[in-house]
């Protein structure tokens, strides 16, 4: 009977005359190859080698992490600067010998009691200035300790992601730059990377639960560094509303958050409705390096929706959510679709110093944030 498939590669011989047993001249040389014990240089019936995701995402760690090292270390030098800079003007005490000498030279030609009233005043005056001094070199002792507990902190951070970038290096340097032939098939060790983000597994969903259910759940959550450990440790989908009058600061410290969030979690999209693609953007980022931040200067809620869908972002920040006439019920349309993707809104302010638009913006964002001369006060965080 013939036979209806190639036996190497299981191709219909349908269209193939009565006496073809393979469908293509390869196939029947493989075949033969076979029976002599040779290996065949081509293969249909194995797939191709790809890039190695794995190395690729070793790679992206270790790039994030080094842009974290220069972040640090220009945090460093400018806290030493800083030390150095407060160490120099510490203060003297001389106030008293000073009064001292200065009442014994006007009064040398006086009398004793008139010498000796003007030495003791003018000493008296000097151990107030002494004081006055010692209060103030007490301050700056305290602004001493203080730099120097912020640079161990930075020197421990620093140590730690040395450590992770050394060993991830390592790891680096034994992947190869393709994916092994029939990798599915092979017990290949499984290596933990150090990351950035803390990350557990969320347990299923439940209608409801006990105390130490509730108590032994899990939830993905994002460990920040020292300049927003303000925030907490948020969730990693978080939702945060951002206000202020303008000249505040609020879309500066947006943005910048919007940077470090990029180097360290993701990818991040800045949607710059009001500003655009100006001069005025390109002055507040012209300092910054990052591969994984984007911008983007879309009006209309329907676009901002498809670029979200289309990115695959990590974190979307919205500047502003007015000047894009975004409801809160489209908002939480976005979020509902992009469920682990944390949204970051900025608001314009009224002159009684509220945001505009409805009440609702705040009830249902997870951290609300005004600003004030560029300083952030903290009005809701359901992380602290």
């Amino acid at each position: 009977m013939h036979n209806t498939n190639c036996p190497r590669c299981g191709k219909s011989l349908e269209d193939k005359r009565a006496s073809a047993k393979y469908c293509s001249n390869s196939c029947r040389v493989a075949a033969c190859q076979e029976r002599k014990g040779i290996k065949p240089l081509f293969d249909k019936s194995t797939n191709k080698t790809q890039p190695n995701k794995r190395r690729a995402h070793i790679a992206n760690i270790i790039d994030r992490q080094d842009l974290k090292l220069q972040e640090l270390q220009a945090k460093k030098n400018a806290l030493i600067w800083d030390y150095q800079n407060t160490l120099n003007k510490l203060p003297e005490y001389r106030g008293k010998l000073i009064g001292f000498g200065t009442g014994l030279f006007l009064s040398r030609n006086e009398k004793p009691l008139v010498q000796l009233a003007s030495i003791v005043g003018l000493t008296l005056v000097g151990a107030l200035v002494d004081n006055t001094l010692q209060q103030t070199e007490q301050t700056k002792i305290q602004k001493l300790n203080f730099i120097a507990y912020q640079i161990k902190a930075i020197d421990s951070e620093i140590l730690a992601l040395e450590v992770s970038s050394r060993q991830n290096k390592a790891v680096l340097s034994t992947e190869p730059k393709r994916e092994p032939k029939h990798a599915e098939n092979e017990n290949l060790p499984v290596i933990e990377l150090p990351e950035l983000i803390k990350v557990s597994k969320k347990s299923v969903e439940l209608g409801r639960m006990t105390l130490a259910d509730l108590n032994a759940q899990k939830f993905d959550t994002i460990n920040l560094g020292s300049e927003y450990e303000f925030i907490g440790e948020p969730e990693s989908n978080f939702y945060m509303v951002v206000h202020g009058q303008p000249g505040n600061g609020k879309s500066t410290w947006a943005l910048n958050f919007a940077h470090y969030l990029s180097n360290n979690f993701g990818k991040v999209l800045y949607n710059s409705s009001e500003e655009g693609f100006s001069k005025s953007l390109q002055n507040k980022s012209k300092d910054m390096r990052s591969d994984y931040l984007f911008f983007s200067n879309l009006r209309t809620f329907d676009d901002l929706k498809k670029e979200i869908e289309k990115g695959r972002y990590r974190f979307i920040f919205i500047d502003s959510i007015n000047d894009m006439k975004i409801s809160p019920e489209e908002l939480q349309q976005l979020r509902n679709k992009n469920k682990k993707s944390g949204f970051v809104g900025v608001l314009q302010a009224t002159k009684g110093g509220n945001f505009k638009g409805s009440n609702d913006f705040a009830h249902d964002c997870d951290i609300k944030i005004r600003f004030e001369n560029y300083v952030p006060i903290m009005e809701k965080n359901r992380y602290k």
